[in-house]
């Protein structure tokens, strides 16, 4: 007797458990679909270096009718395989509209080679430049010493990148103002690195090493010519800076100038 009470007792209790956890999967179930929403509206931000449009062609997101089978996961990941895009960040801003912030990649300059060209990220990534994209207000580094055939997401990580980068970080830091005017860095296949800056014919004998330094220096004549632009790139064939303490200006018809700046 007393057996049958316990035994009927754990069977209303395993009966109880049983009810219970059916139904909480039948409300997580019920709950999941009628909080399921259809996406009917995207709307992109953050995007520099392409339009809203080129993103979407990428992502397949051009098509409305196929809107209701797309979730802000589906988005985000198929966003995040352009190669521009560094993150994405989806989610829904309405019960049928999805906010879209793209990040886009942080990219040095342009890289130019004998047959390609590419935009060259902060870790030195080689990201293919496509003919559509827009904004490219970036120095172009042209003719490095490489061996073989580069490819898109190649590393390019050589004592001569690295050298061109530090010309940029360090113009940036030293005056924003002569960053903006750089136009080349002409990495000359191994040779002195020559800087050529937008609107001026003459050329800057750069050299190699010692960034810094003669950056500084040069950025005292700098100032010189670019208040009398005109006048200076008239006379001013070429400024080099590969001698220590001292800035050489050749000019036009006389013999090159030393200038005693030490660096």
């Amino acid at each position: 007797m007393i057996k049958a009470v316990k035994n009927k007792n754990k069977l209303t209790g395993l009966l109880i458990f049983i009810t219970l956890v059916l139904g909480v999967i039948y409300l997580s179930l019920f709950s999941a679909r009628e909080e399921k929403k259809v996406i009917e509206k995207i709307d992109l931000s953050g995007n520099h270096f392409l339009s809203k449009e080129e993103y979407f062609n990428f992502a397949r997101l051009n098509k409305l009718s196929d809107y209701r089978f797309l979730s802000p996961s589906i988005i985000k990941d198929r966003l995040e395989k352009h190669p521009y895009v560094f993150s994405a960040d989806v989610r829904f801003v309405d019960e049928d509209k999805v906010q879209v912030v793209i990040k886009e990649k942080s990219f040095q300059a342009v890289l130019l080679t004998d047959s390609d060209q590419y935009l060259i990220t902060e870790s030195f990534m080689l990201v293919p430049l496509f003919s559509f994209t827009k904004n490219v207000d970036l120095p172009v580094i042209e003719n490095p010493l490489v061996t073989g055939k580069l490819k898109s997401f190649d590393i390019l990580k050589t004592d001569e990148t690295k050298s061109a980068f530090r010309i940029i970080d360090a113009i940036k830091m030293i005056n924003p103002g002569i960053y903006s005017e750089l136009s080349d860095i002409d990495l000359r296949h191994g040779r002195d690195i020559v800087l050529r800056f937008r609107g001026y014919d003459f050329e800057i004998i750069f050299g190699r090493g010692n960034e810094v330094p003669k950056l500084m220096s040069f950025e005292k004549v700098w100032d010189r010519i670019s208040k009398d632009k005109q006048n200076a790139d008239s006379f001013i064939n070429y400024v080099d800076l590969r001698f220590s303490k001292l800035i050489y200006i050749g000019v036009a018809g006389l013999e090159p100038e030393a200038k005693g700046i030490k660096g």
